[in-house]
């Protein structure tokens, strides 16, 4: 069997997932709507078919993930301290959008199982620090654990994380401290640290580590978050240059081709976008993540988009990040 990828790629995408209105510091609830924008008008957007059939999580799989208080605060807004616990606020209509948006992660990997051959996109990010109970970091749910538990549960399938947003993702191992299974759905959880080479280094480590559960079929899906905020010019950020982030990308995306190759079969891949914070000049943030896609698109399916991101430094009279950093 052929260990080829198409060359278009599906995006998981309906307005639902956008949050009604920005509250707070973090652009991220409305990120998938500014990027989908944002891809259309570079070389990219041409390639892009949009998988919109998919429904909002239910509360039965929220509190897959969430103890039953933090459930009941999320959807009602009772108690508002424990419901705005991300940072992002609270209303319905917020709410709604996250369950759309966590619906939007379950069916990505969903379809990746399903069509191996598709690099599967979900434009959103904000699921990698909310804790079993509460939300944390501008990550109101744990969509991460959410989707890993259902395609481990439904489809026999455990997925590997490889989380290269600047801040620990600990939505998962704290996860896994009251729902063991979780360890089975997600026994990988990639976190690259330092800065410069010592983070590219630290990332390969945790690469050798996926392609051997892959080829030795301990784990069957891939995803990736790649956050902006590990660029060096993203208010929250700094761990690499932006010849480094994108190393980072190709990195990643050819170990993956690399066991698709080892294994003759494409490789199940989702890739997302975790965090990203220029509120000086977000068009930076979506460049990234636009060349990020590119360079898989160019990696798995040899199928070169040309494209460069323009990301510009730190405004001179930005004088940094206004929240508290969600290390």
């Amino acid at each position: 069997m052929s260990a080829a990828y198409e060359p278009r790629i599906t995006v998981v995408f309906r307005p639902e997932i956008v949050a009604p209105l920005r509250r707070g510091y973090s652009r991220s609830p409305c990120k998938p709507a500014l990027w989908m924008e944002h891809v259309r008008q570079t070389p990219l957007g041409e390639h892009l078919d949009t998988l919109a059939d998919f429904e909002p999580i239910t509360t039965a799989l929220l509190a897959s993930a969430h103890t039953r208080d933090y459930v009941s605060a999320f959807l009602t807004g009772k108690p508002r301290g424990l419901a705005e616990s991300s940072g992002n606020g609270w209303s319905a209509g917020y709410r709604d959008s996250v369950l759309a948006k966590v619906g939007a992660l379950l069916a990505a990997t969903q379809h990746a199982v399903t069509r191996p051959e598709r690099i599967v996109v979900c434009p959103t990010s904000g699921d990698h620090h909310a804790q079993p109970s509460r939300g944390g970091g501008f990550c109101p749910i744990a969509g991460q654990v959410i989707a890993g538990l259902e395609l481990f549960r439904t489809r026999g399938i455990a997925t590997a994380w490889i989380d290269t947003d600047e801040h620990y993702g600990n939505a998962i191992p704290d996860a896994a401290a009251v729902c063991p299974e979780v360890g089975q759905a997600i026994p990988l959880n990639i976190n690259p640290s330092g800065s410069g080479a010592a983070y590219l280094a630290s990332l390969d480590q945790g690469l050798s580590r996926v392609e051997h559960a892959l080829v030795t079929g301990s784990v069957g899906l891939v995803c990736v978050g790649h956050g902006a905020d590990s660029h060096e010019w993203d208010a929250l950020g700094g761990s690499v240059t932006t010849a480094q982030w994108l190393e980072t990308a190709r990195r990643t995306y050819a170990m993956v081709a690399r066991a698709s190759r080892r294994l003759q079969r494409p490789v199940p891949i989702v890739t997302s976008f975790f965090g990203g914070y220029r509120d000086d000049d977000y068009a930076s943030v979506l460049d990234l993540h636009v060349a990020d896609v590119a360079i898989a698109r160019d990696v798995l399916a040899q199928a070169r988009t040309p494209f460069t991101p323009t990301v510009s430094p730190p405004h001179p009279d930005t004088s940094g990040a206004t929240a508290v950093h969600p290390r």
